[in-house]
């Protein structure tokens, strides 16, 4: 087991970092001498693995905030050129001014342009307090291939508090990441293997992943893409006892645990392979193991998933999240009714779009048919109608309008521009539509006044 220590460091001037304080009118600061303050940043020490040990790292950013975030120090920062990770370690050191205090993000990565060519893992804007993933899609222009420790990194954010005498502080980075393995029994391999297939290489795709991590909040940004890492050598080494790995890839994930649909290409001697793996959980540093039989069969899956790289919590994919209420993503395109004199008035669900949430936060349009509607009350005004799925409920407002005019009443609409509301007839029943003729004083004309009635 090998454990891996960075410490920070940057020494600024104190003259730079005070002409940006506008706190110094404060009456209870009264030193603005400069304070060194020094971290170690470490990360986790339980990394035993050759995929998951961090030694592909090899820089460190850090950003010095102003405690609020409002404020950028980019002069004490690592803006341009990132701290040299050597031998597993560095040192940042920054004057920081007595008194005040500061937020202080460290983001650790491999450098270069090393999932595509000129292409980096990460765009680290330590001004703009974010960390984008520039992760492969298929709206594209490069490829990145799955299998890569490139896209391993580590980061952290502090609070230094008034500042006051030399602090010296120790930080632990983790991973904002989550590790997705594909995991072969070695009897699936071995029995393979009989059959003459072994395999070469593996891809991976990932659903619906953030691509954006704000360094001082820690949240992920709103955009998300389907990350699709293109196939790539898989060493075959043992993962732990009886199982070797497939593919490995990372992605970022959520605090709270959010499932995703893993699409797995293996390339064999004798073919290819592909299946979807759904309701994967993924959290951040945490690894994700999906085992099972691969090459022999496809139809069950084990899914692990174990903090900190260390320790198991088994998840059966099978069951997947519970569903947690349903809700009207979309209204339906027309929500108003004209009626007459009829019975009954069908509710109209063109447009319209039901979604059930899972306890992990994700959603899933249901079928229109599947949902079930109350009765429209022939009542003028707003009303609510109740649409229901299984033990749930949500509703939707429509309004019933008991007739309207179409046109002009001096006529100057013109042909083919007005129209009325649609209206429901039921079967089997009558429906009468007016017609009302305006003629102009003294009376010229009254043909130009049809009316057209369209059956759907």
């Amino acid at each position: 087991m090998k454990k891996f220590f960075f410490s920070v460091a940057a020494v600024a001037t104190l003259t730079v970092l005070a002409g940006c304080v506008k706190e110094a009118a404060k009456p209870e600061l009264q030193d603005q001498t400069p304070s060194i303050v020094s971290f170690q940043v470490n990360l986790p020490s339980s990394l035993t693995k050759a995929w998951g040990d961090g030694t592909t790292v090899d820089e460190l950013y850090v950003g010095v905030y102003s405690a609020d975030g409002a404020t950028f120090y980019d002069k004490v920062s690592t803006t341009t050129t990132p701290i040299a990770i050597n031998n597993g370690s560095a040192t940042f050191q920054v004057s920081l001014v007595k008194g005040l205090s500061y937020k202080v993000a460290f983001w650790a990565q491999k450098g270069g342009n090393t999932v595509a060519q000129g292409v980096p893992a990460y765009t680290v804007d330590l001004a703009g307090k974010t960390i984008t993933a520039n992760y492969p899609t298929s709206a594209n222009t490069y490829s990145a291939l799955s299998n890569n420790e490139a896209w391993d990194a580590f980061y952290a954010v502090v609070s230094v508090e008034n500042v006051q005498a030399q602090v010296s502080e120790s930080v632990t980075l983790s991973r904002p990441l989550a590790q997705i393995n594909v995991l072969a029994s070695d009897a699936d391999v071995s029995a393979a293997a009989l059959l003459g297939a072994t395999f070469a290489t593996s891809a991976v795709t990932v659903s619906n992943v953030p691509t954006q991590l704000n360094l001082l909040s820690g949240e992920l940004g709103e955009t998300r893409v389907n990350a699709v890492f293109s196939p790539a050598a898989c060493t075959g080494e043992s993962f732990k006892e009886g199982y070797k790995y497939v593919a490995m890839d990372y992605v970022f994930a959520a605090a709270q645990e959010s499932n995703k649909s893993v699409t797995i290409g293996v390339d064999l001697t004798t073919a290819q392979n592909s299946f979807t793996v759904a309701n994967v959980p993924v959290k951040p540093n945490y690894r994700t193991n999906i085992m099972g039989n691969i090459f022999t069969s496809a139809a069950a899956f084990e899914v692990e998933v174990a903090p900190a790289f260390q320790g198991n919590n088994d998840v059966e994919i099978s069951e997947g999240p519970e569903v947690t209420g349903i809700s009207v993503k979309t209204p339906p395109t027309n929500t108003t009714y004209y009626y007459g004199e009829m019975d009954e008035v069908a509710f109209r669900t063109g447009g319209l779009e039901v979604i059930k949430t899972y306890s992990n936060a994700q959603t899933e349009v249901i079928p229109v048919a599947d949902l079930d509607f109350s009765d429209i009350e022939l009542v003028e005004g707003d009303q609510e109608i109740t649409i229901t799925w299984g033990s749930f409920e949500t509703t939707q407002e429509i309004t019933l309008v008991e007739g309207t005019g179409v046109g002009a009443p001096d006529m100057t609409s013109g042909w083919w521009t007005a129209f009325s509301g649609y209206y429901d007839v039921a079967p089997e029943v009558e429906t009468a539509i007016a017609m009302d003729l305006y003629a102009a004083s003294p009376l010229v004309e009254n043909y130009h006044t049809p009316v057209v009635v369209l059956a759907n």
